[in-house]
């Protein structure tokens, strides 16, 4: 992980994308962040809309990244 954070941006998101979501939950965490994983198939990806506004209430801002970002 360290070596992730010690990377620029462009790259920390390259390495992101390779992460399965708890390691990427990992990554927010270690930088301060408040992050919530959740695993979604990719053709079930309204399983997101409910705890992203709950998340949305609670915390005001809410940015979803998904660990397979890039993948078509």
């Amino acid at each position: 992980m360290e070596k992730i954070l010690k990377t620029d941006r462009s790259a920390m998101e390259l390495e992101i994308r390779r992460c399965r979501a708890d390691q990427v939950a990992n990554v927010g965490k270690a930088s301060g962040n408040k992050v919530h994983a959740l695993k979604a198939d990719r053709t079930d990806s309204t399983a997101m809309n409910d705890p992203t506004a709950l998340l949305e209430k609670s915390h005001g801002r809410v940015d979803v990244l998904f660990a397979n970002a890039g993948v078509n």
